[in-house]
């Protein structure tokens, strides 16, 4: 089984084609070229996210035909897929949802927005807050507590299909209470977030739905 088609840009597609035994294969193409080749492997990074929004790298390797590089790791628990693939001097990134996975569903909080789970009881709560800016509280223990540093949190916004310009990094600012950040830039028809917290030598990556 394959997912649709993913535009990587540049006229570059990729299938993902689902082998079993916890691996796929990505398959590389682009139109009119029959002998088009999978990029090196070094130019090619897959990130997993399961049912609870934890992100976690894949391993990449040499595919079955010049066409395919294959993928391998913890694929069983993963309902959304990110692929990154290098293309000149910056990489092209992407997500999307993987073949016969049923979709990752918001979990509401206190205040209606949808919930991020982090660690150690902490969360944040991701709600809209007038045109192109979302609110992120943290709570912990079900208490606000203060938020983190702006310095230490990237925030993505990922739109609702896997073509040019889906991911886009938000700019974060204080927001009106010491537990409350505001994430500014394209986001009003963002499906998902992607989060990224720096915790010392910690990192922690979440990519979930929102409300």
């Amino acid at each position: 089984m394959t997912t649709q088609s993913i535009h990587m840009g540049h006229g570059q597609m990729v299938d993902i084609v689902d082998l079993g035994n916890r691996s796929w294969e990505l398959a590389f193409s682009e139109a009119g070229k029959p002998d088009y080749k999978a990029p090196p492997l070094e130019e090619i990074k897959v990130d997993a996210i399961d049912d609870s929004g934890a992100v976690y790298p894949l391993s990449v390797s040499k595919g079955s035909k010049a066409s395919t590089v294959a993928v391998t790791g913890d694929v069983d628990r993963a309902r959304r897929v990110r692929i990154m693939v290098l293309h000149g001097s910056h990489f092209h990134t992407r997500e999307a949802a993987v073949p016969g996975a049923a979709p990752l569903e918001a979990r509401t909080g206190t205040v209606g927005g949808s919930v991020i789970p982090l660690s150690g009881g902490a969360e944040v709560e991701v709600t809209r807050s007038g045109p192109g800016r979302w609110l992120l509280k943290w709570h912990k223990d079900g208490m606000a507590t203060a938020a983190a540093s702006e310095e230490k949190i990237e925030v993505e916004a990922i739109g609702p299909k896997a073509e040019d310009y889906q991911v886009r990094q938000l700019l974060l600012m204080p927001g009106p209470d010491q537990s409350t950040l505001i994430a500014s830039g394209k986001v009003d028809d963002a499906t998902h977030i992607r989060l990224i917290l720096k915790d010392g030598a910690d990192l922690v990556k979440r990519s979930l739905p929102v409300l």
